[in-house]
């Protein structure tokens, strides 16, 4: 008799050899017992725990599209320095670029 629950699926599935019911019960409950107790708590904890998750991966890609902006801008700021880009008013707004 093993203790896994891949043994305990797999007995489930063999056909009824002849051995005795009462037999074959108690084997059945050995087997849950061996498969050891059941955490009630799980579910909650997997969605607290997954919410977690969900926040820590939307800040991450929050992070991820801040720095790809300021790397853009970094390379703005450095052609305009190197006088590759202009800066200059149009229509009341800021604008870079060539003119």
């Amino acid at each position: 008799m093993g203790g896994t629950q891949e043994d305990f699926y797999r007995n489930l599935s063999v056909y009824y050899d002849g051995q005795d019911s009462s037999e074959r019960l108690n084997e059945l409950k050995g087997q849950i017992r061996a498969l050891g107790s059941v955490n009630v708590s799980a579910i909650e904890e997997y969605k607290e725990v997954s919410e977690r998750y969900e926040f820590f991966r939307s800040q991450i890609e929050d992070v991820e599209k801040s720095k790809t902006e300021l790397t853009r801008l970094q390379r703005q700021f450095e052609a305009i320095m190197e006088g590759k880009l202009a800066v200059y008013v149009e229509g009341g707004r800021l604008c870079v670029g060539e003119r």
